[in-house]
């Protein structure tokens, strides 16, 4: 049983390598600056270390891989819905300030 977590652990650790590593290619062949970088890969850590400890023995371990999982898809969620916002903010020239009328 023990070593059959630990495969699991070192399976995932191994997935996530790779993903961060695919990313990190990715934004560079797009030359993105480096807080894209940090955007993209924190949700992907934090998703691994949830999932990591939800595979633990220990309950209060298990709860706190819940809501790193769980807090990973929000973040994710946010930034896509904050950066369709302000996509479309940009794109129609929306402001704050009033327009002056004649």
């Amino acid at each position: 049983m023990f070593s059959l977590i630990i495969f699991y652990i070192f399976l995932i650790a191994v997935t996530l390598l790779l993903s961060i590593g695919m990313t990190v290619l990715l934004l560079k062949r797009f030359s993105a600056p480096k807080s894209t970088a940090i955007f993209s890969l924190f949700p992907l850590a934090l998703f691994g270390l949830g999932f990591v400890l939800r595979l633990t023995a220990e309950p209060a371990l298990i709860d706190i891989g819940f809501f790193f999982t769980e807090f990973s898809y929000l973040f994710i969620y946010v930034l896509f819905t904050l950066s369709l916002v302000l996509g479309q903010v940009k794109y129609w020239g929306i402001s704050s300030k009033p327009h002056k009328t004649r």
